[in-house]
């Protein structure tokens, strides 16, 4: 099975796409060039197939054959302890925030099951690997910021202290998503809270860059922040 999808991935390269890519994901060297659309397509026709067969046979030969992992198992139909071993085994494939985000959005089971994914994922959050600690942000953004997790998702991020580059921009990315949700909440707990510098100033221009926040709050946090701007914990 492996081998047709590995041909089928040849057939599909772009190099004009191939180059774009690399300008998007510095570091990753294994790029065909195979455009999402048709990723998708493929990772369907896997699951329709044998999505299980796929998963064992699957290596990284490719940046593409890792995203197609990502994508069956984000749609396989499976129980939930299945699902969280296959997201264990696949966390360490994660190097890049392309395939990061890709995975936690489209983990659908972790809204099904959101107690399991939550006490699966807390141990990510300090962790002192890049990646992984931005699997742990994006998880919380994409599947946690609602009515009865955004009290646990705030102070959740703030855990999260890993000083690498994505994973900062992680954090600051789901505090925005937060304010733009919760606004009183968020603003509140980021009073309340001291954020490293840089998160802090991600926090505030993702905020300035979200078209659902109203002009007079984005003015307000330009102006004035969340309290006073300090370095360090609470």
């Amino acid at each position: 099975m492996i081998e047709s999808i590995r041909n089928e991935l040849l057939n599909h390269v772009d190099e004009s796409y191939r180059k774009f890519q690399s300008s998007l994901i510095p570091g990753v060297e294994n790029f065909l060039g195979v455009r999402r659309p048709v990723l998708r397509k493929m990772a369907a026709g896997i699951l329709k197939e044998n999505g299980r067969v796929f998963l064992k046979e699957a290596g990284r030969n490719s940046f593409e054959e890792i995203l197609l992992r990502a994508l069956v198992i984000g749609g396989l139909s499976a129980e939930k302890e299945e699902i969280l071993k296959l997201t264990k085994e696949f966390i360490p494939q994660i190097t890049d925030w392309c395939i990061c985000d890709t995975f936690c959005n489209g983990l659908k089971a972790a809204k099904e099951y959101r107690e399991e994914f939550w006490e699966f994922l807390t141990p990510y959050l300090t962790s002192e690997k890049e990646f992984e600690a931005r699997f742990a942000a994006v998880m919380i953004l994409e599947h946690y910021i609602c009515d009865s997790w955004i009290d646990q998702s705030l102070g959740a991020l703030y855990e999260i202290r890993q000083e690498g580059y994505y994973a900062q921009m992680a954090v600051a990315w789901a505090y925005s998503m937060c304010f733009v949700k919760y606004p009183e909440k968020t603003e509140r707990f980021l009073q309340e809270h001291r954020l490293p510098e840089f998160t802090y100033k991600k926090t505030i221009s993702k905020i300035n860059d979200s078209l659902p926040v109203p002009r007079e709050a984005k003015e307000r946090i330009r102006k004035y922040g969340f309290g006073t701007r300090v370095r360090g914990r609470k």
